[in-house]
């Protein structure tokens, strides 16, 4: 399974895993509302990283994350990555393997 940094998954991950666990989830209204791609939900719980849970008693759920969706995010979230960045003092890694170096602020405006 592979989930890009700057991808909308792992966006919804990251925000999911990040919720203290007592109130950990969100209702698809406000993923949608939010995020803007209710797709994106489906893929990370076609990939078993999110599941719906169901209120106790009454209509409705909310996305948490997954034990497996939860191990992927601190994997992720503790891996060294490169995002690319014109301000970034580190090199870039571009998707075909090249390493960028940064543009210097003094260069970027000549």
């Amino acid at each position: 399974m592979f989930l890009r940094h700057d991808s909308v998954q792992f966006l919804i991950l990251d925000r999911l895993c990040q919720m203290p666990k007592a109130v950990r989830g969100m209702a698809p209204a406000m993923l949608q509302r939010e995020f803007g791609d209710l797709a994106a939900v489906d893929k990370l719980a076609a990939m078993g990283l999110v599941k719906k849970r169901g209120w106790a008693n009454g209509p409705g759920c909310v996305w948490v994350p997954t034990a497996t969706g939860e191990a992927l995010h601190l994997e992720m979230s503790t891996a060294p990555h490169h995002s690319p960045s014109i301000t970034s003092g580190d090199r870039v890694l571009l998707p075909d393997g090249r390493v960028r170096d940064p543009v210097k602020a003094d260069q970027r405006s000549s």
